[in-house]
């Protein structure tokens, strides 16, 4: 088993990764509620597992009647995995000498930039918790129910809501339907979240986000990417037309209430 999990950690799988791992094969198809009730971990943490695992190519995703279901790949199928780190390790090993060439000719060293790159399962959970660590409001304008395709309701739950309202802030958002955004909007009447929504038929594929004198453009398709830009003429310029886009969406696009549907 030793053996197994040092070859499993060469391809970027980490302990907790690997048991996830281990604990589908021996499984089977299983969903996240099972897993973690026989991992005895969080729904929300195994939920991010699983993510990871996916994009690393050790687990796929089945839905069957809009439920959400894990089954793992079968280790004779690694093999694939294994084939393209070494050609990602090759093509490295051949651009050794540009990049030390580079380093040594660099005199200079370069001015830092504004902007900040993040990428992945990984780069999208930072972004949200550094979003959800802003002070004062935070203006969203975008698909929320495209960012749950990546991380879930619960998680978002605990890692963005929870400590947004133990700090009393308070959230603009211009959203897609997403159904938990609908019903907060219902349950809480602009408590927390002051919402407005943009046109059904609209399905945006990322997002818009200004925070702390902060610009977040993000994309979540087809592989999910966001830039943390820090320019304050162009901040200013997307909260200008942000407002000025939430002021004409006011009493347009709302959706069905939920809570009276029978």
């Amino acid at each position: 088993m030793t053996t197994v999990m040092n070859n499993l950690a060469i391809l970027g799988i980490s302990e907790k990764e690997q048991l996830t791992y281990q604990t589908i094969l021996q499984t089977g198809i299983v969903s996240a509620r099972e897993l973690s009730d026989i991992l005895s971990i969080k729904r929300t943490t195994v939920y991010l597992y699983l993510e990871q695992l996916k994009q690393k190519g050790f687990v796929f995703e089945i839905t069957n009647q809009k439920k959400k279901y894990f089954q793992a790949v079968n280790p004779r199928g690694l093999k694939q995995v294994v084939k393209s780190k070494i050609t990602e390790l090759e093509k490295l090993e051949k651009d050794i000498p540009n990049l030390i060439q580079q380093f040594q000719t660099t005199k200079q060293p370069r001015k830092r930039s504004a902007t900040k790159l993040y990428k992945g399962i990984v780069g999208m959970q930072e972004l949200v918790e550094e979003v959800a660590n802003a002070k004062g409001e935070v203006c969203f304008l975008g698909s929320i129910k495209a960012l749950q395709n990546y991380l879930s309701f619960e998680l978002l739950e605990k890692i963005y809501t929870q400590p947004r309202r133990r700090n009393m802030n308070i959230d603009y958002l211009i959203s897609d339907w997403a159904q938990s955004t609908v019903r907060r909007f219902y349950e809480e009447k602009g408590l927390f979240s002051k919402t407005r929504f943009l046109p059904p038929e609209l399905e945006p594929k990322g997002a818009f986000v200004v925070f702390n004198n902060k610009l977040i453009v993000a994309q979540f398709f087809p592989e999910p990417h966001g830039i943390v830009i820090e320019e304050p003429t162009l901040v200013a310029m997307f909260k200008f037309g942000f407002m000025t886009l939430w002021k004409d969406l006011e009493g347009k696009n709302i959706p069905p209430n939920p809570l009276e549907e029978k």
